[in-house]
């Protein structure tokens, strides 16, 4: 019963990070419309970008394929974080892949519903990617399963 709601907690987890993510998407898109908006000295900026391919644009003509391999993956996740709970994994090992499969599933819905993934902070250094709080949860992820 245990591992019920550790499964329960993680699927809740993974559901309030993309709610952060598609909440913050559609503020920035309401309130920035063509605005680029500095924070905190000059440190970050906000700027709406669509993105219609993966990291650095990769595959942004290949729609298709791009949201197969997103929604494979997702899934892939999911399961395996599912493995980690009933199989008494790290608890590190499975916030790293809550982290992950949150991102990967806001993302997977901005392609979705449409065709692109909307993007709004980026550093203000030059050439910088812009990038959401998907990217944020995946990167968080990645650290943490990696330390």
């Amino acid at each position: 019963m245990l591992w019920c709601l550790k499964l329960v907690f993680c699927y809740l987890f993974i559901v309030v990070l993309v709610v952060i993510d598609q909440i913050s998407k559609k503020y920035a898109v309401s309130k920035l419309k063509g605005v680029v908006f500095p924070i905190r000295a000059g440190i970050f900026r906000f700027i709406i970008v669509k993105n219609p391919g993966a990291a650095l644009g990769l595959l942004r003509k290949k729609q298709f394929l791009l949201k197969a391999i997103t929604l494979i993956m997702v899934i892939f996740l999911l399961s395996y974080t599912t493995v980690l709970l009933l199989y008494e994994g790290s608890r590190k090992d499975i916030f790293s892949l809550a982290f992950v499969s949150g991102g990967a599933l806001g993302n997977f819905i901005d392609r979705i519903r449409h065709k692109y993934v909307i993007d709004f902070i980026s550093f203000n250094i030059k050439r910088f990617p812009v990038f959401n709080m998907a990217d944020v949860f995946i990167v968080t992820g990645f650290v943490l399963y990696f330390i």
